[in-house]
């Protein structure tokens, strides 16, 4: 069962505003947002591969699209995505993908943090995303990026309140196990697991079973060195597990 009812790409985008002057306007918006949203899942990586796609999948495109302005330049789409407002794209999004989404009792959703590769900003740092992977649907839920001078802890609660997470049960790593994210997760009638470290101590395990939550033991991997130690996975409570 969907968990909501599932609708065309382009339903979901119809509603997304238009950045760009009226008067200068060649191709449709629309348009431009599904042939860039097919490159990607078709694991194209930039605006010229989205130019690329739009001339070998034209007669297709055409199937779907009204296309008055033929097939946009890689210049079209870098321009509108440079002035899209990137909220109400990912709103957008999302609203698509959990229409894709079925329903699955206490789905393993697992957040985590990652680096992208090969797109280093001023400074020479890369770019952080955080995203919400759903292992039995096999789908990216959503994707958000940390800012600037920032880390996963501010994002991750972001993102958990963008997503329906009823009856799933969220991991995170061990910088996720945060109050204020627990807190969230408890909000969105989920249950929350992540790693503790033996150094803790039995007094935090205690507290979390006083509030409801049980303790499985885990292997946790300490590093690079993929050293097996023995943890514990807990529960998150709604007073969360940051012990700092």
């Amino acid at each position: 069962m969907c968990l909501h009812p599932e609708l065309s790409l382009l339903t979901y985008f119809q509603i997304l505003p238009d950045p760009r002057v009226a008067r200068t306007r060649e191709h449709r918006l629309i348009d431009l947002l599904v042939i860039a949203v097919c490159t990607l899942l078709c694991g194209g990586e930039g605006f010229n591969d989205m130019e690329d796609f739009g001339w070998a999948r034209e007669e297709w495109l055409k199937t779907i699209l009204e296309l008055p302005g033929g097939i946009p330049s890689h210049d079209a789409f870098n321009r509108l995505f440079q002035s899209l407002d990137p909220h109400s794209f990912l709103e957008c999004f999302l609203r698509w993908t959990q229409s894709l989404r079925v329903a699955v009792a206490e789905e393993i959703v697992a957040l985590d943090g990652k680096a992208l590769r090969r797109a280093l900003q001023a400074g020479g740092t890369a770019p952080v995303l955080v995203s919400a992977w759903a292992r039995e649907n096999g789908l990216v839920l959503g994707q958000i990026k940390v800012r600037a001078k920032s880390n996963d802890i501010t994002a991750v609660p972001e993102l958990l309140r963008a997503l329906e997470l009823a009856g799933c049960i969220v991991t995170l790593d061990a910088m996720g196990c945060q109050k204020n994210i627990a807190k969230e997760i408890k909000e969105a009638d989920a249950d929350g697991r992540g790693p503790v470290q033996p150094s803790l101590g039995s007094t935090l395990a205690t507290r979390l079973i006083k509030n409801g939550g049980g303790c499985t033991l885990l292997p946790l991997f300490s590093g690079g060195t993929h050293k097996k130690e023995t943890g514990s996975c807990l529960p998150v409570s709604g007073d969360g597990i940051d012990e700092s």
